[in-house]
């Protein structure tokens, strides 16, 4: 049990760096001559931004259901 919460406080401190990261990549990036290039480290950040909030929305959701069907 205890080795469950450490493991998910870790999981949810990668997901807030990954989260800073990606809105860090989508405010500053440097001009690049190719404009191809700007739109990668968007399209990057974007996703990198997505998959973690996916991650933590879907964690969330299992934990109030799983102790909402506990409580009765």
């Amino acid at each position: 049990m205890i080795l469950k919460l450490i493991f998910k406080i870790v999981i949810y401190l990668i997901c807030l760096a990954m989260i800073i990261g990606g809105i860090y990549m989508i405010t500053t990036f440097p001009s690049y001559k190719s404009s191809f290039l700007n739109g990668k480290q968007f399209i990057a950040g974007l996703g990198i931004v997505i998959v973690a909030l996916v991650y933590l929305i879907s964690d969330i959701l299992i934990f109030y259901k799983g102790s909402k069907n506990s409580k009765r």
